[in-house]
């Protein structure tokens, strides 16, 4: 069985869209950490998941030099 989330996408996006993305995750990445360190659960994940977005579209954002 194939996982549903292997395959890779190219997709187009105008600067002001890349950097909305990174705003989003960055603020997303900010309020999960804020969470955790308050000891709410289950953020975690969460977290993970920001990271990792954060984690390809930062080398993006500075190669446009936005």
């Amino acid at each position: 069985m194939q996982n549903k989330y292997s395959r890779l996408y190219s997709v187009k996006l105008s600067g002001s869209e890349l950097e909305r993305i990174h705003y989003v995750f960055t603020e997303e990445q900010k309020a999960h950490t804020d969470n955790i360190k308050n000891g709410f659960t289950g953020y975690e994940g969460c977290l993970f998941s920001a990271k990792q977005i954060l984690k390809r579209i930062n080398p993006v954002i500075k190669k446009a030099d936005l």
